[in-house]
């Protein structure tokens, strides 16, 4: 079997990283917020019959985001928490940027429900 792919999701607890990634994994929402090692990793099967396995982990600092080498980063806010944003701009942005050469990154939106 193939390495799984690793994908890390980064960004201020307020924005719930591990929920969302528990929620990708199980494929469906969360009910609550589980510890980052109880997100399982998820299998699946693509449309040219190969298999592919995604490890989804949440990252605390740039240094575990670094040891760990992910294909893929999460950045997470919530529009509700400007706090979320802030963090994004001023601490992981420039770190993704001075980490990996050319990242991919998608921007993940969390806690929409709250936005009425």
């Amino acid at each position: 079997m193939a390495e799984p792919v690793v994908c890390a999701a980064v960004g201020d607890e307020a924005a719930e990283p591990v929920a969302l990634l528990a929620s990708l994994s199980q494929r469906k929402p969360v009910p609550s917020t589980p510890s980052s090692v109880d997100i399982p990793a998820l299998t699946t099967t693509l449309a040219s019959g190969s298999t592919v396995t995604v490890q989804y982990t949440y990252c605390r600092t740039p240094s575990e985001l670094l040891a760990l080498n992910p294909k893929v980063v999460l950045v997470c806010f919530s529009p509700v928490h400007a706090a979320t944003t802030t963090a994004i701009t001023e601490k992981w942005a420039g770190e993704i940027d001075r980490l990996f050469p050319r990242p991919k990154v998608v921007a993940a939106g969390t806690r929409l429900e709250l936005l009425g």
